[in-house]
């Protein structure tokens, strides 16, 4: 299934990207999607969006379709839009 996959904010600029597609097989989910990332972009990607236990860092927000997700263990579908975001605070 296909994936299109869109940075915003300091993950566009860290990754120096503003998108990528990715073909999964059906049933993967977030994770699996993560770990192509890596694979096409490098490790750099683990360190912006991973914490040290493997899982996604608290102030990283992903959206599937224009919605956020609270959940991570949800299966992706063929055609879905996923955009990650880096929360960002200040004033």
């Amino acid at each position: 299934m296909k994936i299109e996959v869109k940075y915003f904010n300091i993950v566009q600029k860290k990754l120096d990207k503003k998108k990528d597609e990715v073909n999964l097989a059906s049933g993967s989910g977030i994770y699996d999607l993560l770990e192509k990332l890596v694979e096409i972009n490098g490790q750099k990607v683990k360190g912006i969006l991973l914490d040290d236990n493997g899982k996604i860092k608290s102030y990283i927000k992903i959206y599937r379709n224009n919605k956020l997700l609270s959940d991570y263990e949800i299966k992706l579908s063929d055609q879905d839009t996923v955009n990650i975001f880096m929360a960002v605070a200040g004033g």
